[in-house]
């Protein structure tokens, strides 16, 4: 993907801090910079995460943090407290499911959290390649993740950003629950820069809506984002973004989105699939309000009974450096982040009606199994945009019926009654260049074409990753299959496709072009990311610039909130990202196929856009399709191109 320069705001290889040794970047996001050190003292490597959030501060030229200014200190100090009273908390748990913490200090006018390091890789990039996606491996994972967070939720703490990309898996697949989000949350509702602070796809809407003075998170919350985890692997795609369904429901559309026991229908237990979709549902007060409520309705035994030592033994030696503060005793943070939970109400089950069933097996590139985390800067709907939807969504909601608790055997039942039959796999072709195009038609988004001589198809073109992989083995069975000419990309771009095929090959959009400036448009870590846009089309063209991310964000590269700095003559060309540039997107981890899209409109399609926040894909995706038609109907007319880059480690 394309990140901020790695090379500025952290602290150089070779930086000491205490006893530790600065090796690399692990990762870095809009709340802190974590590291790969050299323990010298025990001569072993840990993780070290940096406090320094971007909204609020920045690295001073004596490697100090300091705010942006004195406005900011307040909030930079009250931030910093949240941070090492996280870390005091984490180190009191000593689970095989939740990542280890060694200690916390403070020094730079910061803090930092040592915590244990494994090589290995993320639950994302394992689902990436195809793996832990059957039924017993997802039962596992999701066994193992409930019984840690169980542990952390008794100790009256939320975890608040759970997701696929901070679950580590060590040896033999056993995942650890990496980067707690609580005090990231918190710092986000205080600068009201909340939505930079949640995961689209796996965070609950309350998460959108939380302030200082309505926090309506609980256990609820991060079993919502855990059931979206296992989704994942079930369905091969991420869950709709909470922000387009509290959209939709205002608007009074019909769900679409697709059911775990439609996405896993006839491949896995029936109450597992309407227990995980008892975990999804909207409103906090419908899902199981404890891990203990889900475990049964999932079908699991209870837990084994989890003694933690009576004081947290230090795995170092500790030093009377003042700089060096062990993080063995109590903290009030639970009780300033764990709100009281939604007034007591059962769950229900949901028995919607889906629409498709989904294929699980997607195929995409591997990753390299990095945790590092994503900073996306800017987005359509921010935090005064969630706040109105959430207030308008649970007014509307707080007048419904509560819903009564199903009985397991009943709620397996309706959840898989109404599921349509999966569909059926295709004949095998018949090898010729016919055959072969018309399964290709058969893509669920892209286009494809093939060539057939004696035995073997040439593909070129773009397509999902599930269709892809669903093709090229049903070609397998009579053929061999030259798929160098195929760009692949995950499913969660489908949404973005479908919103631009019907102009990607207009007239006008063949004298629109985008290009980077390396051959076949493969970037390797750390090279910088540059793009050459033209355009014909419009005697004046509004450009919009926008990257898509593989864990299903957008990054809108060219967003400006006056639509001048987006206006280009015809016949212009522009350079992004080059030397010089203000803005400059570097390639760091995770590793694939990533989507990058130009449009040119002949008036604004925007008025007033925010950049600042992150934002779904599936999200833009509806607003753009919108925009588009409302221009349209106005009279005017768009252009839109793509490339799919292929990023690599060095």
């Amino acid at each position: 993907m394309a990140s901020p320069s790695t090379h500025l705001n952290v602290l150089s290889e070779g930086h000491k801090l205490h006893w530790y040794t600065i090796s690399r970047v692990l990762g870095r996001g809009g709340f802190g910079i974590t590291y790969l050190a050299h323990d010298t003292n025990l001569n072993t490597e840990v993780a070290i995460k940096e406090f320094l959030p971007s909204t609020l501060a920045l690295r001073a030229g004596d490697e100090t943090v300091q705010p942006l200014s004195d406005s900011h200190a307040d909030t930079y100090k009250w931030g910093l407290q949240r941070f090492v009273e996280e870390a005091r908390t984490l180190a009191k748990f000593r689970h095989p499911n939740i990542v280890l913490v060694h200690s916390v200090f403070e020094a730079n006018n910061t803090a930092y959290i040592v915590m244990e390091y494994q090589k290995g890789q993320n639950l994302e990039a394992a689902y990436r390649e195809g793996r832990l996606t059957s039924e017993d491996e997802l039962k596992m994972m999701l066994r193992a993740l409930i019984d840690g967070v169980e542990v952390v939720h008794q100790a009256g703490f939320v975890h608040r950003d759970i997701k696929p990309a901070n679950i580590y898996l060590k040896e033999h697949d056993v995942p650890v629950l990496l980067d707690f989000g609580s005090a990231r949350q918190a710092l986000g509702m205080e600068t009201q820069t909340l939505t930079a602070m949640v995961s689209p796809g796996y965070a609950p809407f309350e998460q959108y809506n939380a302030s200082r003075d309505q926090d309506n998170q609980g256990p609820w919350t991060d079993i919502y984002a855990i059931g979206c985890t296992i989704y994942r692997g079930i369905a091969g795609k991420s869950h709709a973004d909470a922000l387009m369904l509290a959209r939709d429901r205002l608007e009074g559309k019909e769900q679409t989105e697709s059911p775990a026991t439609a996405a896993g229908k006839g491949r896995f237990d029936p109450q597992f699939l309407a227990g995980i979709d008892q975990s999804m549902r909207f409103k906090p007060e419908q899902r199981p309000q404890s891990i203990a409520q889900w475990r049964d309705l999932l079908g699991f035994s209870p837990a084994p009974e989890y003694a933690p030592p009576s004081v947290a033994a230090p795995t170092e030696p500790v030093s009377q450096d003042d700089i060096a503060t062990l993080v063995t005793g109590p903290t009030e943070v639970a009780a300033a982040l764990n709100p009281s939970p939604p007034s007591a109400q059962s769950p229900a089950v949901d028995s919607s009606t889906p629409d498709t069933a989904v294929s699980p097996t997607p195929r995409t590139a591997t990753g390299d199994g990095s945790t590092g985390k994503r900073q996306l800067p800017w987005a359509l709907i921010g935090v005064a945009g969630a706040a109105i939807i959430g207030a308008v969504l649970f007014a509307f909601s707080g007048s419904e019926k509560p819903e009564p608790v199903a009985d397991n055997a009943v709620a397996a039942k309706t959840q898989t009654a109404a599921a349509p039959p999966t569909p059926s796999t295709p004949s095998t072709p018949a090898m010729d260049t016919a055959s072969v195009n018309q399964l290709l038609a058969g893509a669920s988004c892209g286009a494809a074409s093939a060539t057939v001589a004696d035995t073997r198809a040439t593909i070129t073109g773009s397509i999902d990753a599930t269709s892809a992989d669903r093709i090229t083995r049903e070609i397998a069975k009579t053929g061999t299959v030259d798929d160098s000419g195929l760009s692949v990309f995950p499913d969660t771009f489908c949404s973005v496709v479908n919103a631009f095929a019907a102009h990607w090959n207009d007239a006008s959009s063949q004298t629109l072009s985008i290009t980077t400036d390396k051959a076949n448009n493969e970037l390797a870590e750390g090279d910088r990311l540059v793009l050459e846009i033209s355009t014909d089309s419009f005697d004046t063209n509004h450009l919009y610039v926008d990257y898509f991310t593989l864990d299903g964000s957008v990054v809108h590269l060219l967003s400006e909130t006056s639509e001048q700095a987006n206006q280009y003559a015809k016949g212009e060309t522009t350079l992004l990202g080059e030397e010089g540039d203000i803005e400059r997107w570097d390639i760091a981890p995770p590793f694939g196929q990533e989507l990058i899209t130009v449009i040119a409109s002949s008036a604004p399609l925007f008025t007033g856009r925010s950049n600042t926040d992150p934002e779904g894909s599936e999200t833009y995706a509806a607003t753009l399709v919108k925009q588009i038609k409302a221009l349209k109907d106005a009279g005017g007319s768009v252009a839109a191109q793509k490339i799919i880059i292929t990023t690599r480690a060095n």
